[in-house]
């Protein structure tokens, strides 16, 4: 599931992203091309644009 920037910032702006990356489950970096999460069978997962 690729998404490209403009996706990307628009689920950063989402309420339950918001809080996930409060509370550092959700880590975005600056160019909004990889998003690293946390599961909660303890799993990490990455979403990266090529």
């Amino acid at each position: 599931m690729v998404k490209t920037a403009e996706e990307v910032k628009e689920l950063v702006t989402a309420e339950l992203f918001r809080k996930g990356i409060a509370k550092k489950y959700i880590v975005v970096n600056d160019e909004f091309t990889t998003i690293h999460y946390n599961c909660k069978n303890k799993t990490k997962r990455r979403l990266q644009n090529p």
